[in-house]
C-alpha cells in the first residue's frame, strides 16, 4: 500500500444530513485533512501535565479549545449556511464560532473520523 502525504490544500466535501430539508439544499462543509504538524500543534495547545513521579502526575485536556482549533483549521468553506433572510453567510473565523453546538459537535466527530483520531475501525484493521 502506497503512503499518500497530506497537504494543506487537499479538501473534500461532507453533507450535513437535515431531515426537514431537501437533499439539494443540505448544508455542505468543505473540510481539509489535518496534517501531522497541525495535529501536533493542536495537541501542544490543549494537553497539559502537572507533576511527575508515581501517582503524582495529572493530565489536563482542554476539550473546548481542541474542538475550536480543529474546526478553525479543517473547515475551509461551506455552502447553504444562510442568515434569517436566506442570504449566504461567509465562512469566517467569527461565523465558525457562531455555529450551533450540535453542528460543532457533528463537525468534530467527522474531523476525528476522517483523520483517524479515533483509531482504526475493526473493518479497517482487517483490511490493513
Amino acid at each position: 500500500m502506497a503512503i499518500k502525504l497530506v497537504s494543506d490544500s487537499d479538501t473534500y466535501e461532507v453533507e450535513y444530513p437535515e431531515n426537514d430539508v431537501e437533499k439539494d439544499k443540505w448544508t455542505v462543509f468543505i473540510l481539509r485533512k489535518l496534517t501531522a504538524s497541525k495535529w501536533n500543534d493542536i495537541q501542544d495547545r490543549v494537553v497539559f501535565t502537572e507533576g511527575t513521579g508515581r501517582g503524582g502526575g495529572k493530565l489536563y485536556y482542554k476539550g473546548g479549545t481542541a474542538t475550536r482549533l480543529k474546526i478553525e483549521y479543517c473547515l475551509s468553506d461551506w455552502r447553504n449556511v444562510l442568515d434569517a433572510s436566506g442570504n449566504p453567510i461567509p465562512c469566517t473565523h467569527e461565523n465558525k464560532l457562531k455555529l450551533p453546538q450540535n453542528i460543532q459537535g457533528w463537525l468534530e466527530e467527522r474531523i476525528d473520523e476522517d483523520n483517524y483520531l479515533k483509531g482504526m475501525s475493526e473493518q479497517e484493521r482487517k483490511n490493513f
